[in-house]
């Protein structure tokens, strides 16, 4: 997906950084697990940063916002998908999916224990990503149902522009 965002910038290189390896191509892929230190990277580095369901798992997640912010160029873009939860039931759903996603996706994976995570409604993320500094560009929700529903395991993708 970060190679294909790419274009909304008119890059014709992708450097990702992630914490599980990905291997692609057109990406030079770089593994940095976040500790919530400063990233190894000068500041205003990245025109694009992504973030696909993954901020709710973050022990640090206001830290890594920042250090986002601060590794991206002026005008920088910053994309997210999250989930949108704004109760305990769609928290338990939310938790319900993890654990499917977990069983049918990693077989092998010995340890199936709980995770952590912290969920947050649209809004609230947007205050938290407002609030490092970005200015929210676009937005849409993202159905997880056939028929466009807004249902409780929904979600959101944002666009967001460095300030």
């Amino acid at each position: 997906i970060t190679a294909e965002l790419r274009k909304l910038i008119h890059s014709d290189e992708t450097h990702c950084v992630e914490v599980k390896p990905y291997q692609h191509a057109d990406i030079k892929y770089s593994m940095i697990p976040y500790d919530g230190d400063k990233l190894e990277y000068a500041d205003g580095m990245f025109n694009l940063a992504t973030a696909f369901m993954s901020l709710h798992h973050a022990v640090k997640v206001s830290e890594i916002i920042r250090e986002v912010h601060r590794v991206l160029a002026p005008d920088g873009i910053f994309y997210i998908k999250e989930h949108d939860c704004w109760n305990a039931i769609d928290a338990m759903l939310i938790d319900i999916e993890h654990n499917i996603f977990t069983y049918c996706n990693e077989p092998d994976n010995p340890d199936k224990n709980p995770y952590m995570a912290h969920y947050k409604n649209y809004w609230a993320w947007f205050k938290l990503i407002e609030s490092a500094g970005f200015k929210l560009i676009a937005s849409n929700y993202y159905f997880a149902s056939l028929s466009n529903n807004i249902t409780p395991t929904r979600a959101f993708w944002a666009i967001f522009k460095k300030i």
